[in-house]
């Protein structure tokens, strides 16, 4: 007995999670149909304020045409039927050279030509006086005729700074050259004798390199 009421029991609770389970659907499935009936409203609402602005202008576009016309007169504005005339038809034969008909009026006339005169398109536009040519001049020369580069007194201002800079670079490399091979002279005579020889440092000026 205990069992079989077990056993029911435990079907009873299925059932009660499948239902529960479906009614959660169902109410979500309710929620979403009264959304989109909402949506739909809102639409059918649109849609009948557009159809009676349609209307309401067809009805102001009736009574614009209709001003100012008699009561069933379908004819148009400012038609008079006395007035009308009737249009004749001419059929011409067809040929290969078309005729040139002359005009009367232009016989006796000649057309001339006016010609433009071409205006500058700036207003403030002014002529260009033409004045004597440029010579450009050197400040520190003051010769006529050339230019900074172009002046010999400046190229050789240039080669002299750079002759003396590359003797004293010489020079520079001479007294390297000198003092590594007196250091190569001085580990020599330690090598040999053993004996410690005594260096001094000495000041040379550079005006004194000049001489060497």
């Amino acid at each position: 007995m205990n069992e079989t009421l077990e056993t029911r029991a435990k079907n009873l609770t299925s059932e009660l999670e499948k239902s529960s389970r479906r009614v959660s659907e169902l109410t979500i499935e309710k929620e979403t149909l009264d959304i989109q009936v909402k949506n739909l409203l809102c639409d059918l609402e649109y849609s009948k304020s557009q159809l009676l602005a349609f209307s309401s202008g067809s009805e102001k576009l009736d009574n614009i045409l209709g001003m100012g016309k008699p009561a069933k007169n379908k004819g148009g504005l400012g038609f008079k039927e006395n007035d009308a005339s009737t249009s004749n038809t001419m059929l011409i034969p067809a040929t290969d050279s078309p005729k040139h008909v002359p005009n009367p009026d232009f016989k006796d006339k000649r057309f001339v030509r006016q010609s433009r005169t071409r205006r500058p398109r700036n207003r403030n536009h002014r002529p260009h006086n033409i004045g004597p040519r440029f010579i450009p001049t050197y400040f520190q020369c003051g010769e006529l005729g050339h230019i900074k580069p172009k002046c010999y007194h400046f190229l050789n201002k240039n080669r002299n700074r750079d002759l003396n800079r590359n003797k004293y670079q010489d020079y520079v490399g001479q007294i390297n050259f000198l003092t590594n091979q007196v250091s190569k002279l001085a580990t020599l005579m330690i090598q040999t004798t053993g004996n410690i020889p005594v260096t001094r440092q000495v000041r040379v000026k550079k005006s004194d390199l000049k001489k060497l």
